[in-house]
């Protein structure tokens, strides 16, 4: 496996200031988050590296990790569950980000990234502590939530993903905020120092849920929470396709790739990324 070459590169490296990096790392995506880390942090210079440990991590995972990120910050998921919010699906990463930036700005990284060149967009937004998102194709553009409403209202909403549900009742999200939103993917998010708090989730869900009902337990609601949060921000900033993107729409000028799901086995284009980072980190001087 391509992705075991990482092993072979130096420990990471954390800076005296810089961002958070938080990312919730399964037992199965230990390697991939250390290439996902190691080829990130080389262009983002960080000064604090988190990872919130799914149940599966084991002993030996934990050791792997602190040998090669030897000032991780290692913690339990289930010590970020919330009993006003759901489980499980990745809110326990986003409520320990609402923690997280309390103290410092905090960048939720998964583990199936891949960062091949300098990030100036990431880097200055974390400098004048800015917000940012990671477009999706059809996500270009922040919008009311009227508007998304209407666009996906548009879409068949027969067994519907949580998300297009979430985003055609958008409109009925109505109260003192001026919410907007973007179809935008969690993988890669940019949150300011001071930007979040527990009590801004919980209004969001608690909102949420009174709109959908019991779907919003489902896994996906997280990033529409994550999307509704980071869009009604001040300044903020989606960074710019497809220099930042899935590997299908990338092109010569892609830095950051995101491998979601099944696209890290359906071409040999992650191991060939793998292998080419792995070998640049090994030799980095």
């Amino acid at each position: 496996m391509a992705v075991r070459r990482v092993l072979d590169t130096p420990p990471l490296v954390t800076s005296a200031d810089g961002p958070t990096v938080l990312s919730m790392v399964h037992h199965r995506d230990v390697l991939p988050y250390l290439l996902a880390i190691k080829s990130f942090v080389r262009h983002v210079p960080s000064s604090r590296i988190v990872v919130i440990a799914d149940p599966t991590i084991t002993t030996f995972d934990r050791t792997v990790l602190s040998q090669h990120i030897p000032a991780l910050d290692l913690r339990d998921a289930v010590t970020y569950r919330c009993a006003q919010l759901p489980t499980g699906g990745t809110w326990e990463r986003l409520i320990a980000i609402a923690d997280e930036v309390s103290r410092n700005y905090t960048i939720q990284l998964d583990a199936d990234t891949v960062t091949s060149a300098p990030l100036p967009e990431v880097a200055e937004a974390t400098r004048n502590n800015r917000p940012f998102l990671l477009c999706t194709a059809n996500g270009q553009t922040i919008l009311s939530c009227a508007e998304v409403s209407a666009i996906a209202k548009a879409e068949p909403l027969d067994e519907v993903h949580i998300q297009l549900l979430c985003e055609a009742l958008l409109d009925k999200l109505e109260g003192p905020r001026q919410w907007r939103y973007v179809k935008a993917c969690s993988a890669f998010a940019g949150f300011p120092l001071g930007s979040l708090d527990r009590n801004l989730l919980i209004e969001v869900s608690e909102r949420m849920e009174s709109i959908v009902g019991n779907r919003w337990r489902e896994w996906g609601s997280e990033q529409v929470a994550s999307n509704l949060i980071l869009a009604s921000m001040n300044r903020a900033l989606l960074l710019p396709h497809p220099k930042y993107a899935m590997p299908h729409w990338a092109n010569a000028d892609t830095a950051f790739r995101h491998f979601i799901g099944y696209v890290r086995f359906a071409s040999p284009l992650y191991a060939q990324m793998a292998t080419a980072v792995s070998h640049e980190l090994a030799n980095a001087h």
